[in-house]
């Protein structure tokens, strides 16, 4: 559970930020504020309650039907949001400006399939801590990825 919860946040902390093309572009002040306690609190909630009640699980618990579904989900999850990601960072070529559509893969059916991707994720993982992560839910409507 704890590996998850890192992988995902060293990705979106550590990599994606790499990989997007941000220079020259300004963000307001209040979302980075916001985002910090949007994230300090959801954080300090799934920490607490993955100290807290992730002592009860057993090894027994690996091989659960709702372990192994929420981290196939949680997989799937972030393979979609990373694949619509690297769609949305492409559009653009250097020097480009101005509004372009994306398309292919999800962006077919879905507006926004990283945010789904994200949607996902949450669940999958909600459903592989099987509601030890309660904050997790809350996580579902998180917008990083579009941002």
């Amino acid at each position: 559970m704890l590996f998850w919860i890192s992988f995902h946040y060293f990705n979106r902390v550590f990599i994606y930020p790499i990989r997007i093309k941000t220079k020259g572009k300004k963000i307001p002040i209040v979302i980075v504020l916001f985002a910090l306690i949007f994230n300090a609190v959801n954080g300090s909630n799934i920490g607490y309650f993955l100290g807290h009640y992730t002592s009860s699980y057993t090894t027994d618990w690996l091989y659960d039907i709702r372990f192994i579904t929420g981290t196939i989900l949680f997989i799937l999850g972030m393979i979609i949001n990373w694949k619509s990601d690297t769609i949305l960072i492409n559009l653009r070529k250097p020097g480009e400006t101005g509004y372009k559509v994306p398309k292919g893969f999800l962006f077919k059916y879905v507006s926004c399939p990283n945010h789904l991707g994200e949607i996902i994720e949450w669940i999958g993982f909600a459903l592989l801590t099987w509601g030890a992560t309660i904050p997790c839910l809350c996580c579902m409507d998180n917008c990083e990825s579009c941002s």
